[in-house]
């Protein structure tokens, strides 16, 4: 398997509002049925009694009804929908969070856990397509099966809990992407193919 590249982005300083005292929980992507962000919605209900606040970067024909569950919920103070970014800026959001989830019912090689990866984010994520590609249940990430909101919910609040266990996973997911996921790894394995057809 030859992976696609990722590119590189240089993120400066954080132009987004992050609370230092706070953790932020970071969804990126678009906002339809199959991404699961209603199951994130219901798992952070389950973990209110933690300190955290949620971003929410995407856009999409889902968004009002995930507005109108957050509402009903009662997150909306806490839950805060930034809509639709550029790359670079989403990247911002990124570098910025504390956990990076993506709850996805269907996946090929998600980007966003690529790029939470190399910031070094500790990262929960549903099990499905690619995603055990990048990352390693328990050594680099916490995987788990999709629409199974309990144990998001049980994974948030095990992070949120223990920023030991957010630096030991973000300092392994970083390590594990040496090497990984960029152009000119591809274009030296494409070559080696070519080289020995």
């Amino acid at each position: 398997v030859i992976y696609r590249g990722v590119e590189p982005i240089k993120v400066s300083e954080h132009k987004s509002p992050a609370p230092t005292h706070v953790p932020i929980i970071l969804y990126v992507g678009r906002l339809i049925d199959g991404k699961g962000v209603q199951d994130l919605i219901h798992a952070l209900k389950k973990v209110e009694n933690k300190q955290w606040l949620a971003w929410i970067v995407g856009d999409g024909p889902y968004r009002e009804k995930l507005r109108s569950m957050t509402r009903t919920a009662g997150l909306g103070n806490r839950i805060t929908f930034w809509g639709e970014k550029s790359h670079a800026d989403a990247l911002e959001y990124i570098h910025a969070a504390t956990i990076v989830v993506n709850p996805s019912y269907t996946e090929g090689i998600p980007t966003t856990i690529i790029e939470a990866s190399r910031a070094g984010k500790a990262i929960i994520a549903t099990n499905v397509g690619g995603t055990s590609e990048i990352i390693t249940d328990t050594e680099t990430g916490l995987l788990y099966q999709p629409r199974n909101i309990d144990m998001l919910a049980q994974h948030l609040a095990l992070l949120l809990e223990s920023e030991g266990l957010r630096v030991t996973l973000g300092r392994k997911a970083q390590k594990s992407m040496e090497g990984r996921f960029s152009w000119e790894q591809a274009m030296v394995e494409y070559e080696h193919v070519w080289n020995n057809r």
